[in-house]
């Protein structure tokens, strides 16, 4: 079993013991309270019963279960150890069973930061990674760097990582603030292969939706003479940093099978000239055999309190690529003209405001049922001129 081909987080109890009594207590009432996996730090384990028996009955009782094995030069109980010396006692490990091996990125050259650009050492941990591949492990490769230090940096710490054969890249830093924290995780997200690979198939999905919108607005312009129903199609996907927010607001973890449960990565505003062609397009939208729908709001019949008023829609529908067909939700919102005025503007009126207005409040509202009047006036205007023409 291993930990980078899984696609979700698995509950990992990162074991700490001085004997082997000890650990396999630790090891029984964690399996107990439903431990997924086991982090099995080794520094502070004697080192007598680092030997691949002990560690054979150690591993039997985690069930069969994955194992992430570490031995740091930091805090060992055997300091005099050589990084050879600790190739061979990761070796061991990982012939008893262990599925995750984390070895430092200046192995064979301790350097600040943990990590090493020496030429000789970047060869001798390539070769010990290529021979823990070659027996069925995977390697995490580790750098503690123990201080702030900018997205850029981060990144050219995950590419030398890369670089080397690590099938997971761990670093270490800190914080100072809030903001630092959230630049690094979004380079970090932004410059995941799956990540960018998922935003590709949402951008995907989105032109999809828009290739039908934009056909069927040539269709009823041309058969039903209704003078392009559609007056613009705004295309986004969803920028990393509204994605983690929305990930926190949800209390969900920071992962790409997370991104995939949200249901607005891929939007489309689409803005009607009268309310009866958001409709109309709504329901012709719909009847297309490849859409499937997920969820509707209609804001319009049912404005928000602020007085929003617009037509939501998730729907799903097909991605093709070389070799694989996805099903992806994709938000289609409806509005008039007149809505997207009002939205447009109260957008720009109080976002990030962090004050609350009731007279401000009051007054959008009362701006957004006079702008509901005149799409309702305008409709019947339409209306009237529709049936002299007949």
């Amino acid at each position: 079993m291993f930990f980078s081909k899984g696609k979700q987080p698995v509950v990992t109890v990162m074991l700490k013991a001085r004997t082997k009594e000890s650990l396999i207590d630790e090891i029984k009432r964690a399996i107990s309270q439903g431990a997924e996996a086991f982090g099995f730090q080794a520094e502070e384990f004697d080192r007598e019963f680092r030997s691949y028996d002990n560690l054979k009955e150690i591993f039997s009782y985690m069930e069969g279960k994955p194992i992430y094995y570490t031995d740091y030069r930091r805090g060992n109980k055997c300091p005099e150890l050589s990084d050879e010396a600790l190739c061979d006692e990761l070796m061991t490990a990982l012939r008893a069973g262990a599925s995750l091996i984390d070895i430092p990125g200046d192995f064979f050259c301790p350097s600040q930061g943990e990590i090493t650009t020496n030429i000789d050492a970047v060869k001798k941990q390539k070769a010990f990674i290529d021979e823990i591949h070659k027996m069925g492990g995977e390697v995490l490769m580790s750098s503690h760097v123990l201080k702030y230090i900018s997205k850029e940096s981060v990144l050219t710490i995950a590419r030398l990582h890369k670089e080397r054969g690590a099938d997971v890249s761990k670093i270490v830093t800190e914080a100072n603030t809030a903001e630092e924290l959230q630049e690094n995780a979004i380079a970090i997200l932004e410059n995941l292969e799956d990540f960018q690979h998922l935003m590709m198939c949402y951008n995907a999905a989105m032109l999809t939706v828009k290739t039908k919108l934009d056909i069927l607005n040539i269709e009823l312009t041309q058969e039903e003479r209704r003078l392009n129903p559609i007056e613009a199609i705004h295309c986004r996907l969803k920028e990393p940093f509204s994605i983690i927010k929305k990930l926190e607001r949800r209390h969900l973890p920071l992962t790409i099978q997370s991104i995939g449960e949200l249901t607005d990565i891929a939007g489309l505003r689409v803005v009607c000239s009268f309310l009866d062609d958001l409709y109309l397009l709504r329901d012709y939208l719909l009847k297309q055999d490849d859409v499937i729908l997920v969820a509707e709001k209609d804001y319009i019949k049912q404005p928000k309190a602020s007085g929003y008023r617009s037509l939501h829609l998730i729907i799903q529908v097909p991605v093709y690529l070389s070799t694989k067909r996805y099903e992806l939700p994709v938000e289609v919102q409806f509005r008039t003209l007149a809505m997207d005025l009002w939205a447009s503007n109260e957008h720009k009126l109080c976002y990030k405001q962090d004050f609350e207005d009731p007279e401000v409040a009051e007054a959008l509202k009362n701006c957004a049922d006079a702008i509901a009047k005149v799409d309702l006036a305008m409709q019947k205007i339409k209306d009237e001129l529709t049936f002299q023409a007949l």
